[in-house]
């Protein structure tokens, strides 16, 4: 420092730690006459807000192991002057990373110094190099799975060795730290129990969507329920945005890093509570200003209930980051009949419109409460120690994904505002009608794809080719659910609307389902695309393809809407839905190509088809007969095609046994959770 001092160099040291020594060292720098460049802090465990205020890191010690305080700097982007001893000159490479002299050359240290302090675009250069190296090779999370690996390579060794004697499971013995990532069945099968699970959960929700919808279409008449069905369609487009997009996020991040869970936790609470509040303050003062006292009420009901939606829960991102889509299933559950029974007690009652949307806030806030139970006994509780960075780039990452949340749902709800300003209630009952009945099916590729996040979002940090692997595998299934569920819609669209609504205004309503139905393949991919673009951090892409579907959405209605109705709304949403997928699939192909899709999606195509024509064969005969022998003639064809190999068809056998005990034991508090 004396050196450079002399030299007509600008600088500040900042030195941190505490000792003995220190009062010497103090009045060495005194002596040398550079005690105004030299700051001793002391102890400080605020070193991330001390490396972001510097320019350059050194190190100059004379023996090292792997020296933390190097990774530290290199990992906040800091160029790194050190000594070219052991240790050290394994993690700064000299020209690239940073600058290396040799011990006890101080003349070396001081030019090497110069040199930086006076390129801001060198330093610039090495910090960013540095980065790249400190996350490639030394962030923990490489590091624990390079070690997972190896201890799961050991152990599979020592099972094959003792493979004639019948002992212990050593696998089911690894330490859940260990356990939580794999390639092998075991790995499999529990990611099938959580898309079971889950798809358990969503398809009892579905079931009561639709008896809701029934029991509200029979109640209110097609036009009451247009308007019903018009107000609760604006709940999704507050949701959206209740919480900027961070709930995926941390979802992800509690993935990757179990410990860091609490504090996760606790910072998604609070940017929540922060959007939440401003939402609310939004709404009441443009709203009771503009509207009448009771149209006011309304809105304002309506962003409460969307403040506190199943997907807007942070015990909800917790349980999913854990893997227990068990106690996810158990929460919906619960929530759904809770509203179910709330709505039909207002039916019976004949309440008005404010009374029954005031039964998914109540049905939602005890859901609320009672997940925040489950995961205060059975994982943490939430740290709150807001750090102002640490949050904001929590927001900057979760914004992408929350501003295509909302325009994904603008774009779904496109076509019933449009109806509503350029057609009747009737239209918009049709189309609401052919909405419900095939876009809730999208939660099976939502059940698959949420099932292997936690997985995707580990291994999308080191291993391309697998990602690539486990993605395929993952779009094959969701190809396999989507074209039997599109064949059985399109040829049952009209015994299906003569069952639950017999009349009542909604004879045009099968018209949407002939539609709509044969879109659940792109819809299905578009979903999966949501959640596997965040899993491999490239949640913009996802953002882009929904702006393009919102626009050709909008385009299409526009044109459409008001010369034929609801079809119009159909044609033009299925248009959104392929141009979506256009992006998507883009997006996705580095890590999967469409014409690998096109080869997996030949043989259920062909499946499909011959399910389709035993399905009009037998057209004359009662539906659930005919939908029967299309599942039946669709298992069979996807079996003698070979469409699911052996080994697949043993993994998907062994998914009932792992599910989990009953509910009521899995809330007893145990440990740390798991």
């Amino acid at each position: 420092m004396r050196l450079l001092k002399s030299r007509g160099e600008s600088f500040r040291v900042l030195l941190v730690g505490d000792g003995a020594l220190r009062s010497s060292y103090q009045a060495e720098c005194e002596r040398l006459e550079i005690a105004d460049r030299i700051e001793f802090l002391g102890y400080r465990d605020d070193i991330p807000e001390l490396l972001a205020k510097s320019d350059i890191a050194v190190l100059t010690s004379l023996k090292e192991g792997m020296p933390r305080a190097v990774l530290e700097a290199m990992a906040t982007g800091l160029p790194v002057v050190a000594t070219r001893v052991p240790g050290t000159s394994e993690a700064v490479h000299h020209g690239e990373t940073g600058l290396t002299v040799a011990p006890g050359d101080v003349d070396g240290l001081a030019a090497s110094l110069a040199l930086l302090i006076g390129d801001a675009e060198l330093r610039r250069a090495m910090g960013a190099r540095g980065h790249a190296v400190a996350v490639r090779s030394y962030d923990e999370r490489a590091v624990i799975g390079t070690l997972r690996s190896i201890y799961r390579e050991r152990l599979s060794e020592v099972v094959r060795s003792r493979a004639p004697r019948r002992g212990p499971n050593l696998s089911a013995a690894i330490p859940d730290a260990l356990a939580v990532e794999g390639n092998g069945p075991e790995h499999a099968v529990r990611i099938g129990r959580n898309i079971a699970l889950r798809l358990a959960s969503q398809a009892i929700s579905a079931l009561v969507n639709v008896a809701a919808m029934v029991l509200l279409g029979r109640t209110l008449t097609a036009r009451g329920y247009g308007e019903y069905a018009f107000y609760y369609a604006l709940i999704p487009l507050v949701a959206a945005v209740g919480d900027a997009g961070v709930g995926l996020i941390v979802t992800r991040e509690i993935a990757r890093d179990r410990r860091a869970g609490p504090r996760l936790l606790g910072d998604a609470i609070l940017i929540k509570a922060a959007v939440s509040g401003l939402i609310l303050t939004v709404v009441v003062a443009t709203a009771w200003p503009l509207l009448p006292p009771a149209r006011a009420a309304l809105v304002t009901l309506l962003a409460a209930i969307a403040l506190i939606d199943l997907g807007q829960d942070p015990s909800v991102w917790t349980l999913r980051a854990h893997e227990r889509l068990d106690l996810e299933a158990l929460l919906l559950v619960v929530s759904q009949v809770v509203w179910f029974l709330l709505l039909a007690a207002g039916a019976w009652l004949r309440a008005g419109l404010f009374a029954l949307l005031l039964a998914a806030a109540v049905a939602f806030a005890i859901r609320l409460a009672l997940g925040a139970v489950i995961v205060a006994r059975r994982f943490h509780r939430p740290e709150f120690r807001p750090e102002p960075e640490r949050m904001r780039r929590l927001v900057a990452e979760g914004l992408p994904f929350g501003a295509a949340m909302a325009a994904s749902v603008l774009y779904g709800r496109i076509g019933l505002l449009m109806l509503a300003a350029f057609s009747s209630p009737v239209d918009v009952a049709c189309f609401n009608v052919g909405y419900l009945l095939s876009q809730p099916f999208g939660f099976i590729a939502s059940a698959v794809t949420l099932g292997a996040f936690p997985a995707l979002a580990r291994r999308a940090q080191r291993e391309a080719a697998a990602t690539g692997r486990a993605l395929r595998r993952t779009l094959r299934y969701l190809v396999l659910a989507a074209f039997p569920l599109s064949v059985g819609l399109v040829v049952l669209a009209r015994p299906l609307i003569d069952v639950l609504f017999r009349g009542h205004g909604f004879e045009r309503a099968p018209l949407a389902l002939i539609v709509l139905g044969p879109v659940l393949t792109p819809i299905f991919l578009n979903l999966a695309a949501r959640y596997v673009l965040a899993a491999l951090d490239r949640q913009e892409r996802y953002l882009r393809g929904v702006i393009a579907g919102l626009v050709t959405n909008a385009a299409f209605g526009a044109f459409l809407i008001p010369r034929f109705g609801f079809m119009g709304a159909c044609l033009a949403y299925a248009a959104a839905e392929l141009a979506i997928a256009a992006v998507c699939m883009r997006a996705l192909s580095p890590y999967v190509r469409l014409a690998e899709l096109a080869r997996d999606a030949a043989r259920p195509l062909v499946a499909a088809a011959g399910m389709a024509a035993a399905m009009l064969a037998v057209r004359a005969a009662p539906w659930p007969l005919a939908a029967a022998l299309g599942c039946a003639t669709y298992a069979a064809l996807l079996r003698f095609l070979g469409a699911l190999p052996d080994g697949e068809i043993r993994i998907l056998q062994r998914i009932p046994a792992s599910l989990p005990l009953p509910l009521p034991a899995a809330l007893r508090r145990t440990g740390s959770g798991g």
